[in-house]
């Protein structure tokens, strides 16, 4: 099943982070990692690892259901 899961671009990680209001530094706060690392995945500096596709894409995902019940409200 990891194997299933593609490695995020610098494009997508910086645009995911954009989505998501998250900057740089504030995402290497929340995650614990490096801010130079996270610069460096930016930049495409560095390989992205898989685990940081699938946190943003859970943030994306809770962020989807908590708008979504907002409006059901």
């Amino acid at each position: 099943m990891r194997g299933d899961v593609t490695r995020m671009t610098p494009n997508e990680f910086v645009a995911a982070l954009r989505e998501l209001k998250l900057s740089q530094n504030g995402f290497a706060k929340f995650t614990g990692t490096n801010d130079r690392t996270v610069r460096r995945w930016a930049h495409g500096q560095q390989d992205i690892p898989q685990w940081v596709g699938v946190m943003l894409e859970l943030c994306r995902r809770c962020r989807s259901e908590e708008h979504t019940s907002e409006l059901q409200s």
